[in-house]
């Protein structure tokens, strides 16, 4: 497993238009509609990550890389069955992991508000866990929980059809432990500190989860992005 990040806070949106041309014709479509360019920029870079780690571990060229979607709307690469991946993004950070199993991955950024939302989408076990902390850390663990549900049902690949109040995770420490009275509980998940102003977490079976994530400069990736394109 490989999990790359890019912060994109001062990324240049003129440039991110020019080289927009050369991603997926969805993504171009996606694009066009969005009214913000914060939007537009995050999910330019959520593509050339895919593109990015396609050409320079997997050895698919930018041409050979076609992004489509299954039949619950999970990206997918076409004719390469056995490379995995999945995008998140959330204000400054895009993030993406990458493995040859499928793969989950959540960020968000923490921002206060009325914590019984849980109510609606957490089990009584993990609301409980929640408000059994001190009150300055019931936040903080409302998205520990709220990205490893996203990172499981990204990595399930079928979207909401999975309800996220029907199954469970148990936190202790840096233990983290999946109920979902299924076979696949064998999934495995780790929680990831790339900025504390947000929660991360990643879901799959990878031998062993990754300690390093590879952070690239926006300039960077899209110099690079640039390269692979011409190659």
């Amino acid at each position: 497993m490989e999990i790359y990040a890019i912060n994109v806070e001062n990324a240049d949106f003129l440039l991110c238009q020019y080289l927009s041309r050369h991603v997926s014709e969805e993504l171009r479509n996606k694009l066009q509609r969005y009214r913000f360019k914060d939007d537009f920029i995050r999910s330019f870079f959520g593509e050339v990550l895919v593109r990015i780690v396609a050409f320079d571990h997997w050895n698919i060229s930018h041409h050979q890389v076609k992004i489509v979607r299954n039949e619950y709307s999970k990206p997918v690469l076409l004719g390469y069955p056995n490379y995995h991946f999945n995008i998140s993004h959330s204000s400054d950070w895009v993030v993406a992991c990458f493995d040859i199993s499928p793969v989950g991955i959540d960020i968000e950024r923490i921002r206060p508000f009325d914590l019984a939302i849980a109510n609606r989408f957490f089990s009584q076990l993990e609301i409980v866990h929640m408000y059994n902390q001190p009150v300055n850390q019931r936040l903080s663990c409302f998205y520990e929980f709220w990205t490893l549900k996203e990172s499981y049902i990204k990595a399930e690949g079928k979207g909401l059809s999975i309800a996220l109040h029907t199954f469970s995770f148990l936190l202790e420490g840096k233990d983290i432990k999946l109920n979902a009275g299924t076979e696949m509980d064998t999934w495995r998940f780790r929680m990831y500190e790339l900025d504390p102003g947000y929660k991360m977490a990643v879901c799959g079976n990878p031998l062993l989860f990754p300690e390093k994530i590879h952070i690239l400069p926006w300039t960077r990736a899209s110099d690079h992005f640039e390269r692979i394109v011409n190659a």
